[in-house]
């Protein structure tokens, strides 16, 4: 990162975190701390990816390997989904 700590841009860079905290109707998870430097795949683990505290991937039959996409953007989080049941 070629920006200074006092600009903008890093500050939005720097704050571009997601937490995923499990719900009481969800599939249990251990809360997730992701950096939204890039866009981060949200989906079910396979072989080489697997659940860790900080990324998208959730041992959970439900979703699909590719299940969505977030990302930082403009001083906001985006959130797409991937799976071809759910986009309108």
């Amino acid at each position: 990162m070629n920006e200074y700590p006092g600009s903008e841009s890093y500050r939005d860079a720097m704050s571009s975190v997601v937490i995923l905290s499990c719900q009481p109707n969800s599939h249990p998870f251990q809360e997730r701390h992701i950096s939204l430097l890039e866009p981060v795949k949200i989906g079910r683990s396979v072989a080489r990816a697997r659940p860790a505290s900080n990324n998208g991937i959730f041992d959970c039959k439900v979703l699909s390997r590719n299940h969505a996409v977030v990302w930082y953007e403009n001083g906001k989080v985006r959130i797409k989904s991937r799976s071809h049941k759910y986009r309108h």
